[in-house]
């Protein structure tokens, strides 16, 4: 009888024993607790090999490109007033101007402008009594057209007799002054640069005091 209630006791506390390790619903989550402090920051990482080289990038458009006063010459022969023909033109009488920025790509896509004014304004102002090329004078009876043609590297002012044939020259205090603008041409109209949306006639027809105040350029003075 003894042992008997000594097991019954064991099954008894055996079934309350596997009662209480059974697993309960869960419960809802509770609240989202505070942050915690920010954590102590690791050391920096050993740097990444350098990347390729990218392609190289298109030609940037430069910007206006411009000359000083530049004294004509007062000579003939090779260093002045020289004799030549220029295709289209005919004969004339030349003079070279250096022009270090007229590249290729220059003259291609961009235009020039020349300007003349004489010497009593010239290095003083450099806009006074100044007029644009092409423009025709009278010398002692001589019509004479003074024109002028970009090349590479220069700037070639000619005098074109319109009263016949013979050479001609400029005496001295005689000043030209040009001015490159670089960009792009469609349809007669500058698509880079500063002069972009700018046709070639109104930037021609542009008086030069307008036209050195559009594009920052100094009454006298180079940029090359």
């Amino acid at each position: 009888m003894r042992k008997l209630r000594i097991l019954s006791l064991l099954l008894f506390i055996a079934l309350i024993a596997v009662r209480c390790t059974k697993e309960g619903p869960e419960g809802p989550v509770g609240a989202t607790g505070p942050q915690g402090p920010p954590g102590t920051p690791g050391s920096a990482g050993t740097p990444g090999a350098p990347g390729a080289p990218g392609q190289t990038g298109p030609t940037g458009i430069a910007n206006v490109i411009y000359s000083t006063w530049l004294a004509a010459p007062s000579t003939t022969g090779a260093a002045g007033w020289f004799d030549t023909t220029i295709t289209t033109i005919g004969a004339v009488s030349r003079a070279n101007f250096a022009a270090p920025s007229m590249s290729q790509t220059v003259l291609d896509q961009g235009m020039t402008l020349v300007y003349h004014t004489t010497s009593a304004t010239a290095p003083a102002t450099g806009t006074a009594n100044v007029q644009a090329l092409p423009f025709t004078i009278n010398v002692a009876g001589v019509i004479q057209e003074v024109n002028y043609r970009p090349a590479v590297s220069r700037v070639i002012v000619f005098l074109k007799n319109l009263s016949g044939a013979g050479s001609l020259s400029m005496s001295t205090g005689n000043y030209f002054r040009y001015v490159i603008i670089p960009g792009g041409v469609a349809g007669g109209r500058m698509t880079s640069g500063q002069a972009a949306g700018y046709t070639m006639e109104q930037l021609k027809a542009m008086p030069y005091e307008e036209l050195i105040k559009k594009f920052n350029i100094p009454a006298n003075g180079t940029n090359q």
